[in-house]
């Protein structure tokens, strides 16, 4: 396939991708709009902010594991390639440990600081709620490393 063709096909997927962002918020906003108190929603916004500057703790490598897959993808017998993806596993498994930390650890201040009424906080938050968040957000990191396959 030439780089035109490659080019072309990353650029459409890219916009598609961008598109669909654009209509899952202009859907999903009125929606959550609908169904919680305006409190509840700013804390919901507030919330993906932070999880946002979370994912920051990735350090881009997500995408460059997936550069990396792609550049080894035909050298699997020599032992690269799966020294790459366990090592990778192993990273984003202390970058897990270090997102659920900061969430169990931080929420508490991160509440005070922002003046959040107790209503609105959870109480006694259980482990399952922080395991199924933690669960989500490392969910949404292996989505974004296909994006660095596009050029298969």
């Amino acid at each position: 396939m030439s780089r035109l063709k490659i080019f072309s096909r990353n650029l459409a997927t890219s916009y598609l991708q961008l598109g669909v962002n654009v209509v899952y918020s202009l859907v999903s906003i009125p929606l959550i709009l609908h169904w919680l108190p305006r409190a509840e929603f700013g804390i919901w916004v507030l919330l993906g902010q932070l999880m946002s500057y979370l994912s920051l703790v990735d350090l881009g490598m997500t995408a460059a594991v997936a550069r990396l897959l792609v550049d080894h993808k035909e050298e699997r017998a020599n032992g690269n390639y799966g020294s790459l993806i366990k090592t990778a596993f192993l990273v984003s498994v202390v970058q897990g440990a270090l997102i659920l930390s900061i969430i169990t650890f931080g929420s508490p201040v991160l509440a005070a600081l922002m003046k959040i009424p107790p209503e609105n906080q959870i109480q006694n938050g259980r482990p399952d709620d922080i395991f199924w968040s933690e669960a989500l957000f490392r969910f949404m990191f292996l989505f974004q490393a296909q994006g660095g396959c596009r050029s298969f």
